[in-house]
């Protein structure tokens, strides 16, 4: 049902497949908010390659977009903590 899913989003505590070590890397700085020109530079990858891993993590915790999973990371570190 896509109107449970709205209304009550569910953030899996492990994406899947896992993340890969490069990608875990680059989930660190997506949760700050960096842009991937920012994660780029932070890592020293070009952008494309950051644009190419942040689609693969977005795809593995099946999410449309980086605000998506960003709310939802929020919201599990909200609800793991009360």
């Amino acid at each position: 049902m896509r109107l449970t899913r709205v209304l009550s989003p569910q953030l899996p505590s492990t994406p899947n497949p896992p993340l890969t070590p490069a990608e875990s890397r680059v989930y660190v700085h997506l949760r700050e908010g960096l842009s991937n020109k920012e994660i780029a530079e932070r890592l020293g990858k070009s952008e494309p390659t950051v644009k190419h891993q942040v689609s693969e993590i977005l795809r593995k915790y099946d999410v449309p977009s980086r605000a998506r999973l960003i709310a939802l990371t929020h919201r599990r570190v909200f609800l793991a903590t009360n």
